[in-house]
């Protein structure tokens, strides 16, 4: 698939690519699963962030962590 600039997405594919929303499904999923979830960067422009399991997270994709969240 080609590149696309982010400006040739629409506003709401945007805001669903964004940071703040794979902050927001962590966090849900987090809540609901009650296990930790981490947020991962992705060089795949229509999904530059993923939401997964910290559990599924292989050595190779450990770079790609972002952050990870976990209930206490």
């Amino acid at each position: 698939m080609p590149h696309h600039p982010p400006a040739a997405f629409s506003r709401l594919r945007t805001l669903l690519c964004s940071r703040e929303n794979a902050d927001r499904i962590a966090t849900r999923v987090c809540e609901e699963t009650r296990s930790p979830v981490s947020v991962l960067r992705t060089d795949f422009p229509l999904q530059p962030f993923r939401v997964i399991a910290s559990r599924d997270v292989e050595p190779v994709l450990s770079g790609m962590v972002e952050h990870e969240l976990m209930i206490l």
